[in-house]
Formats: structure tokens, sequence, C-alpha cells
């Protein structure tokens, strides 16, 4: 009689490509959060940004007001490149269940997507890494060591006092 130890090299392990595990990964966040993304551009773009206003003035009868100036400035926008790169061999190519193809297609979208959005939330400006939101000029960053409850309730109310375009916010957090 065969034992089931003896008769193991008959029972074949099934390869099952149909139910293929893609590996865990950050969560992206700049999209979500209603980033504009500007495609097609050539070249630096300057846009201009307003950053200064008019002042209005309370004045007795007959009292003139005075003028006050609106001031600009620019935000240039200058061109970065990211990639990532990997290879396989033909026989991979050939051979690979599920497809290596489809495989390294996604892996690759996601990576270069992870790193734009590492990019956009805290990129430093140092060596071709573009300066994030977090890093740029006039944005206000606040720090918590261990944030209270009122604390993540006031937060709102800091930001709509500080003028922002409320029904255009979003909220990233950092684990750290």
């Amino acid at each position: 009689m065969l034992t089931t130890g003896a008769a193991a090299p008959l029972y074949p392990t099934q390869h099952r490509a149909d139910l293929y595990i893609d590996m865990l990964r950050d969560a992206l966040v700049i999209g979500r959060l209603g980033a504009t993304v500007l495609d097609n551009l050539v070249g630096d773009q300057d846009i201009p940004k307003q950053t200064g206003s008019a002042t209005a003035q309370w004045v007795a009868e007959d009292q003139p007001l005075t003028e006050t100036d609106l001031t600009f400035d620019d935000v240039t926008l200058s061109p970065h490149t990211v990639g990532a790169l990997t290879s396989y061999s033909r026989r991979t190519l050939i051979n690979a269940v599920p497809g290596i193809e489809d495989i390294v297609r996604r892996d690759l979208a996601y990576v270069i997507a992870a790193a734009i959005d590492k990019a956009a939330l805290i990129g430093d400006g140092t060596g071709n890494t573009p300066v994030g939101v977090v890093n740029a000029e006039g944005v206000h960053n606040l720090t918590l060591a261990t944030p209270s409850r009122a604390e993540a309730l006031a937060m709102p109310m800091a930001v709509l006092s500080a003028n922002a375009a409320f029904g255009n916010l979003g909220w990233a957090l950092s684990p750290a």
C-alpha cells in the first residue's frame, strides 16, 4: 500500500496565478487631497500670485481714504524627472505566470507615483528633488508631540483664521 509520504511526488502543487498577491504598499495621498496636475508643460512656468491686498479703512465724515496697493509675485515651476528601471529575461517574459510584463508595469507605475507623492509632500529641493508642500516658502507647519483631541478639533479653525480656501482643503498626517 502506498502511503501519503511515498505518493507525495504524484500530488502536484497547483500554481494559482489567478490568485496573485501583490505586495503591500503605502497609500498615495496627493491625488486624493485635490492636487492640480499640470500636463504637457515645456520649460519653466511662472504662475502669478497675489501676495498683498488693499486695506479697508474707517474714516470720519469728509476724511480722505489712504491709498493702498495690491502686491504680486510669481511662483516658478521648473521641470524635474523621476523614473525607475528594472529588467527581466526573455525566458521570464515567455514563462512567467502571471505575466511578468503586467507585474513590472504596475510596480513601476506605483513606485514612480509614490516618489511623486513623497516629493509633492515633503520634497526638500536638494539635488534633483522638487520642493514639496511642507518645505515650500510661506507654508505653515504644525508639529504636535502628542496631539490632544482639543488640539485636533482646533486645527480647522486655525486654518480658517489663516484665510485658507476652506472648501479645497485636505489633511495629511504623518504617522511618525
